[in-house]
């Protein structure tokens, strides 16, 4: 097979949801060389099909911006269609949400389906990033069916390393709002390294850690101005009604894509494997994360705890004579005025 076949191929190994990994076994065991086959398939190198990235340095914020723009908009129509199913639910529910509170004891003030919706409607988020990531891996060669069955191997993968990830972040916030700032730039790549590179657990997180470690001032910058841009776009959208759940069709693509490019710019500039890196500083994101796994008990036990105090404080009778003499019950009937701590003064 010369290099367009084995393109082919390994486009083909992903819409029937073959993982990069054992595409990635296949070939080398057919006697295609490692090197040949990462190129090929965008496994430390540009993606196939897609704009060249510069492969000696990092993209600027702007380049990124632009790259990220361009590929949203020649893919707009596939875009919406996979992004459709998650905010139709989001839409929905705020619909529902909105009558309840409008008609109270309506039809949906009591109905569990706004909350139900919006549950599906994260899940199927999340789906949905899974597969718009491989769809920029592959070229965005994959039906919309096909993009939601590719990515169904990655959903507890992924739903995992955001819980690591969380708890990580959480638990460098505990030792102050720096760290915690710190971390989660550290953490930004986990989840394409779930799925663009089938990386898991704990080893997300090293990896991503690794890949940070040294430009991490170039990736916050690059991450702020992405995030400040989509902040922007999505309060702009809130100001009408229910436009602020369709905004996501254009904001969590856009999001996804730039993610995506910076984190194979990075792969490039950094010139190293996961294989090379997915140990390094295991211990210390682990310890970060079951350090933030430990806070949500304690602040839940606390919360209980003052709660409870003020049920049991705020119930106490009060059994202090109002000390204000100026507080008298008028009577209609007599139009005496009485007070029943201080007698009324007599002529």
């Amino acid at each position: 097979m010369n290099n367009e076949e084995i393109k082919k191929y390994v486009a083909d190994e992903r819409a029937r949801g073959v993982r990069d990994e054992d595409i990635k076994k296949e070939l080398i065991t057919k006697g295609w060389k490692e090197g040949d086959v990462q190129s090929v398939m965008g496994m430390g190198g540009p993606v196939p099909g897609s704009a060249p990235i510069p492969t000696g340095v990092l993209m600027s914020a702007g380049d990124l911006l632009s790259l990220s723009f361009n590929e949203l908009k020649e893919r707009i129509a596939l875009i919406a269609q996979i992004m459709a199913f998650p905010v139709g639910c989001y839409v929905i529910s705020a619909v529902m949400l909105t009558a309840a509170k409008s008609h109270p004891g309506g039809m949906y003030s009591t109905s569990f389906l706004p909350m139900i919706l919006s549950l599906v409607g994260a899940v199927l988020s999340v789906f949905a990033s899974i597969g718009i990531m491989k769809q920029i891996r592959s070229s965005w060669s994959l039906s919309v069916g096909d993009t939601y069955r590719v990515a169904t191997p990655y959903f507890w993968s992924m739903v995992w390393v955001s819980i690591l990830t969380g708890f990580a972040v959480l638990g460098g916030t505990i030792l102050l709002v720096i760290p915690g700032i710190i971390v989660a730039i550290m953490l930004s790549f986990t989840r394409p390294a779930v799925v663009l590179d089938d990386i898991k657990g704990m080893a997300a997180l090293s990896w991503s850690g690794e890949l940070v470690s040294g430009i991490w001032g170039g990736i916050f910058w690059r991450l702020f101005v992405m995030g400040l841009l989509v902040f922007l776009v999505s309060l702009l959208f809130n100001l009408l009604p229910y436009i602020g759940a369709i905004s996501a069709l254009f904001t969590t693509p856009f999001a996804l894509i730039y993610m995506v490019r910076l984190y194979e710019n990075v792969k490039a500039h950094k010139g190293i494997l996961p294989a090379q890196s997915v140990g390094k500083n295991r211990g210390m994101y682990m310890t970060l994360a079951i350090l933030g796994a430990l806070v949500i008990p304690v602040i839940l036990l606390v919360g209980i705890g003052l709660g409870l105090m003020n049920a049991f404080g705020g119930g106490m009778p009060n059994n202090y004579p109002d000390t204000n003499p100026t507080s008298y019950n008028y009577n209609d009937a007599t139009g005496n005025v009485s007070n029943p701590a201080y007698p009324l003064p007599t002529e």
